[in-house]
């Protein structure tokens, strides 16, 4: 009886193994078909900060060198429209914001769901991503969320703003900040369309920000 429940355990044991064997086998022969081929194509955001955070430990870990290509937002969805329509296919990853993904990328049909394409347990498994759960934007899971914090959508000069001085989006209204303002473009995608974009959401009062700013000097 004791000899059977041994024999039960390693077979259990050699089942919950099994497919964590398989994935290791299939991400191996991945990265071997990676090797042969010498590179991953990459384009992402503008800024040799960013670029080597993304390319360096990449490479430094599996031996494959990242092509990458900087481009602004808003330039990668006619870059990649073009190269379609050339019936080119340059890239294995984009790297973007959400609103050229969501307003050009995915409706041109130029995104592949991210899903199959996770092959280590480490990585399916929603429970070890923030959350608890691949956050995904786009129903058709092509476009991946990976940022682990958001910039700020306000800054201010210690030199000229007190502390406490501004509480509110509201007091950016007050006659004294005239003249004393500055945004990112509200006109394209970025920082400053997701920043006007909050303001055109709330209250009438914010809103005014949002009439003027882009027409006028505040």
């Amino acid at each position: 009886m004791k000899r059977s429940f041994a024999h039960l355990q390693t077979m259990i044991w050699l089942l919950l193994m099994f497919p964590q064997v398989t994935l290791a086998q299939e991400w191996e022969k991945v990265l071997d078909l990676a090797k042969r081929e010498g590179k991953v194509a990459l384009i992402g955001p503008t800024g040799s900060d960013r670029r080597d955070a993304m390319v360096n430990p990449f490479q430094q870990k599996y031996g494959i060198t990242v092509e990458y290509f900087s481009e602004h937002g808003p330039g990668i969805g006619p870059r990649l429209s073009a190269e379609r329509g050339a019936g080119l296919y340059n890239w294995d990853l984009v790297i973007t914001g959400t609103t050229t993904a969501l307003n050009s990328l995915i409706p041109a049909g130029m995104l592949d769901p991210i899903e199959p394409t996770l092959i280590l347990p480490d990585v399916k498994d929603p429970k070890r991503w923030r959350g608890g759960e691949h956050e995904y934007i786009d129903p058709g899971r092509r476009l991946f969320v990976m940022s682990q914090s958001l910039f700020a959508t306000l800054f201010v000069d210690p030199n000229v703003v007190k502390p406490g001085e501004i509480k509110s989006y509201k007091d950016l209204l007050q006659p004294k900040w005239k003249g004393k303002l500055v945004a990112d473009d509200p006109t394209r995608a970025g920082p400053g369309l997701a920043t006007f974009t909050f303001f055109y959401l709330t209250p009438t009062s914010v809103r005014t920000i949002s009439a003027t700013w882009p027409n006028k000097n505040l």
